[in-house]
């Protein structure tokens, strides 16, 4: 009841039974204990959610291949070895938790807490950030013993997970003890690559907390590769630089933020600062129209593996410089192939940041920019295209039996930059 359903997609499973032209692979289905509850009262006064989770959920049940049948209808027709609902062994069934499991504490007001807590159509609040794994893990054993799971190969369970160190302990239990491991797939905002599943699991893109909107003709220059002159900033980072003066913060997590300080020089068209001094030297500029006007960006690492600014720098159409070892970048290689993209640099080599991206000629640098808009238009401009590229991922997978190698950087045993915390 309180999410958007979008009445312009042609969701395929809504039509009638006898039209098959155009069969997709697979389904998307929600489970029903949580806030798709047959019992709405008990839905709104008990199963709290954050904003991000209920976004989330409306791009699943946004995606053409969303089939809205009911979950225990279908688990009971199953056992009945009911024809009527016609499963199809070979088809690929995306099951995902109609329960919080996204707990996305600082989006979208950073440090927001009730901010970011979803009271539309006075939703409870109460849990929203005090549970622990509480309902997605109880729906996941309750998912995972369904009928659906038990009869079929090709059922998955798709775990949203927004906490600042990828998937907890409780929730990769279920996949080491589960009789089909692969079943469990897991997307995550800040999951370490040398924790994950390399070979399904996925990143999510965190959400922009200030999303730039691009003028027709600024999305022009972009294809037609006008934009670099319209761009008169080289390098931009705003944001918390974690030192104290000039000192390097001890914190080895921050390291890469820090050594950034010495880049700045205004005159070179080098912006480094906090958001503070930013605001005091530049007050008739915003921080969405700072990106839209720099050839690249900083998205460095803080206290997680990501930075909401990454997709804020993409929204802008500026080239995100990612400092973050271990991150699990969003979607797979097989559908966002970010070398192409974005400009990876190890955490500890931060302080030549600058001399690679001199390195970079206008062309390199126009055809990496267009390959970011291009992810970002068809990935990550809303919430069903985030879903649509996630499952396009899977289905890459699934369908040829093939993963391609993840990109970033790997981590070596004692290399600060990969610290756990």
């Amino acid at each position: 009841q309180t999410l958007q359903w979008d009445a312009s997609i042609d969701r395929f499973w809504m039509k009638p039974n006898g039209d098959k032209k155009g069969r997709p692979p697979a389904q998307l289905l929600l489970t029903n204990y949580g806030y798709n509850h047959p019992n709405q009262t008990f839905a709104m006064t008990s199963v709290a959610r954050t904003i991000r989770d209920r976004l989330l959920v409306e791009g699943v049940i946004n995606h053409p291949w969303f089939n809205p049948i009911d979950w225990e209808e279908l688990n009971h027709n199953i056992d009945g070895h009911s024809t009527a609902l016609s499963l199809d062994p070979k088809l690929r069934y995306y099951v995902f938790l109609d329960v919080p499991t996204c707990k996305e504490v600082n989006w979208p007001v950073y440090k927001g807490n009730q901010h970011n807590k979803d009271t539309v159509g006075n939703r409870t609040t109460e849990g929203a950030f005090g549970y622990d794994c509480y309902y997605g893990c109880g729906a996941t054993d309750r998912a995972l013993n369904a009928s659906l799971f038990r009869n079929f190969e090709n059922v998955y369970l798709v775990n949203f997970e927004c906490g600042g160190s990828g998937a907890n302990k409780k929730q990769t239990q279920h996949r080491r003890k589960s009789r089909k491991p692969n079943q469990i797939l897991f997307a995550s905002i800040s999951a370490f690559i040398s924790r994950v599943d390399r070979s399904i699991d996925q990143g999510l893109p965190p959400p922009p907390g200030k999303r730039a909107n691009l003028t027709d003709e600024q999305k022009r220059a972009i294809a037609e590769c006008n934009d670099e002159s319209s761009r008169p900033f080289f390098f931009t980072f705003v944001g918390n630089l974690k030192r104290d003066g000039k000192i390097r913060n001890p914190n080895p997590n921050f390291h890469a933020r820090s050594d950034l300080k010495r880049f700045h020089d205004k005159d070179s068209g080098v912006l480094v600062m906090e958001a503070r001094e930013f605001a005091e030297t530049m007050p008739n500029v915003s921080f969405e129209d700072l990106l839209t006007m720099s050839k690249f960006s900083g998205a460095p690492r803080g206290h997680s593996k990501f930075s909401y600014r990454f997709s804020e720098v993409m929204a802008a159409g500026s080239i995100p410089v990612v400092l973050a070892d271990d991150w699990l970048w969003p979607f797979r290689p097989e559908v966002a192939d970010w070398e192409k993209c974005a400009v990876i640099i190890p955490e500890r080599q931060a302080n030549i940041t600058l001399a690679i991206l001199h390195n970079i000629t206008n062309e390199e640098r126009c055809k990496k920019r267009q390959a970011c808009w291009n992810i970002y238009q068809n990935y990550m401009e809303t919430d069903t295209k985030v879903v649509a590229g996630l499952i396009e991922g899977w289905e890459s997978i699934f369908s040829t039996g093939k993963a391609l190698e993840l990109p970033g950087v790997q981590c070596t045993k004692g290399d600060y930059s990969c610290n756990d915390t």
